[in-house]
């Protein structure tokens, strides 16, 4: 018999228009791997061998191994069923947005990635050499970390799927990256393109999964299609335990197998697999699982077509209950078949229909529930952080220049365009009309760092949440002196007036976000790019508010997706200074370039 390992080309990925989680089939996914439970095909993608060394278990390829001498069978004990489908969601892809998409380009230190929470630096990148836009978890530089909280029944297992690659912009490398979920963990050394496999049993309700780089610089690891899927429901179905090479395996624990297959530990999938045909096949495995009768699931396996002789193609027979579906294989691809359950058990099988020595490995086998009767349940419960941090820049000038300390008391709307500069900066627009400023020169050097003009420095402030339906966050300080004696100084004053704040951050916008302003003097506030809130002009306290749904039309806002936020705030004049802002806008995070 020739070596039943063969280097295959590719990881199935495929996309699904199903929409998911934080509002159940209201937001896009990706299937990969055992993940996701969209009905849609397997789309084909070439991929170099996987090869990823894990700290606990070395999972990469091995030199092909000399066939064993057909063993002799031995008993297994029986296993025991899989357990009932206790609750609706548990089966359902429970990971929000983990394939990463709608990056729209490449984002270094992006603050803010829909479903995550970001920690550290990681780089939100278009073109990942993975399965479209992914995450490089090193960011500019790293390292950084991604984190979710997913509902999760106590006691049930599942497994984690990371599709992985180093980031080579530097040259060949090795990365590293820990995968955890709640209390267990383990660390992948990733050389090449693979799939990283994380198995954990529930201890809560909910459980908090991450993703971590160990790389400092900024050539991490991406990462991409990030899934978590119950994976009790089938026994036994990542065929771990192979212990090498088995030739003509009669016993696979959880399975009953039928005629010839391979119990093989190089199956070119993540560890052990087995061969449907086996030395010779053709042959078949099958496992009887409790289900629902009217509920829908989905039955997904990793197949690789073992190519090393025999057809140049390979054929594979899903059957569940009644349902079945042939799959031609010339590459590795994840398949899947969905059915509806007509009773309390059903028997899924798996079966080649290749004679002799090489057939198809599976691995990875999965069932997962697609809908149940009920509808099942459609929220996540997210609970909002109880504060979010603005950064900023504060620059100080002196009496001296022509546009502070002017005494000058005067509403002044129109001092700036309606959009920002190339640079992110308000652009000049005043004319006669505008009498608080003094020209486009002087105007210029107030957000900018202007040697022998200004001095500054990196200034955050901190936005509490007050209430909780909806969430609001306020900041609120009367007495907004945030340089006193430091900088230019104090000029003599009793504070350290003259001076100019500029915040930049970003946000998601969902829908229903307000915020209002209140202070003096300046304030100047764009989304978008776009001005929505003009109070410019030496004045007392003004207030304005601003609904983001009402401006969404005009400054381009679509739900789901990630906008600029830059808010520019002057105190020109003795002897106050407010700054109150208050928004429902929870996401709101550190700009990115």
């Amino acid at each position: 018999m020739q070596n039943k390992f063969n280097t295959e080309k590719a990881l199935c990925l495929s996309t699904a228009s199903e929409k998911l989680v934080r509002r159940l089939f209201n937001r896009k996914g990706v299937i990969v791997a055992l993940a996701l439970f969209a009905p849609a095909a397997c789309d084909e993608v070439d991929e170099s061998q996987d090869e990823v060394d894990e700290s606990r278990d070395d999972i990469g390829v091995a030199t092909p191994e000399a066939v064993p001498a057909k063993p002799t069978p031995k008993p297994v004990p029986p296993v025991p069923p899989a357990p009932p489908v206790d609750e609706c969601p548990a089966s359902i892809e429970l990971v929000d947005r983990g394939n990463f998409e709608d990056c729209g380009q490449n984002t270094v230190n992006a603050g803010i990635i829909p479903g995550w929470a970001v920690g550290g630096k990681v780089d939100w990148w278009k073109d990942s050499g993975l399965d479209g836009c992914a995450v490089d978890l090193s960011g500019t530089p790293g390292p950084g970390s991604l984190t979710q909280t997913l509902t999760t029944v106590p006691g049930a297992r599942y497994d984690l799927l990371v599709d992985a690659r180093p980031n080579d912009g530097a040259g060949p490398k090795t990365t590293t990256v820990v995968l955890k979920a709640g209390s267990t963990s383990s660390t992948f050394k990733v050389k090449s393109k693979t799939q990283l496999k994380l198995s954990f049993v529930a201890e809560t309700p909910l459980t908090v999964v991450s993703l971590t780089s160990l790389d400092q610089g900024k050539y991490g690891t991406f990462v991409d299609n990030v899934s978590v899927v119950r994976s009790d429901l089938v026994s036994g179905g990542g065929f771990d335990g192979c212990n090498g090479n088995t030739v003509n395996a009669t016993a696979i624990p959880g399975w009953t197998v039928k005629g010839g297959v391979d119990w093989w530990k190089n199956s070119g999938l993540t560890g052990c697999g087995v061969d449907l045909s086996g030395t010779p096949g053709p042959g078949a495995i099958s496992q009887t699982l409790t289900t629902k009768p009217g509920w829908e699931y989905q039955l997904r396996v990793d197949a690789n077509p073992n190519l090393a002789g025999g057809s140049p193609s390979k054929s594979v027979t899903l059957r569940a209950g009644g349902t079945t579906q042939e799959f031609l294989l010339t590459e590795k691809k994840t398949l899947s078949l969905n059915f509806v359950a007509t009773a309390d058990t059903t028997e899924i099988e798996l079966a080649s229909s290749d004679p002799g020595n090489f057939g198809t490995f599976v691995d990875n086998v999965s069932l997962v529930l697609v809908k149940c009767d009920d509808g099942c349940s459609t929220e996540i419960p997210v609970e909002p952080p109880p504060t979010v941090t603005l950064f900023g820049t504060v620059r100080d000038f002196q009496f001296s220049h022509p546009d502070f300390e002017e005494n000058k008391p005067l509403t002044d709307p129109g001092i700036v365009l309606p959009e920002l500069g190339a640079d992110d900066k308000p652009v000049f627009a005043g004319t006669a009309g505008n009498p608080t400023t003094s020209s486009q020169a002087a105007f210029d050097q107030w957000f900018r760092d202007v040697p022998g003009v200004n001095q500054s420095k990196p200034l955050e402030i901190t936005l509490d949440r007050v209430s909780d339906s909806p969430p609001i966050y306020r900041y609120s300080n009367l007495n907004f002196f945030p340089i006193d004696d430091q900088l230019l100084g104090n000029e003599g004053a009793a504070h350290n007036y003259a001076f100019t704040y500029e915040i930049a951050t970003q946000f998601e916008y969902r829908g229903n976000e307000t915020f209002k302003f209140s202070g003096d003097d300046d304030v100047f506030i764009y989304i978008n790019r776009q001005l929505v809130l003009d109070l410019g002009g030496v004045h007392g306290p003004l207030s304005s508010t601003v609904s983001l749904d009402a401006i969404a039309g005009s400054v381009g806002l679509e739900v789901g997706k990630v906008y600029p936020l830059h808010l520019f705030f002057a105190e020109r004049q003795t002897t106050n200074s407010q700054f109150e802002f208050e928004t429902s806008i929870e996401s709101l995070t550190e700009c990115v370039d």
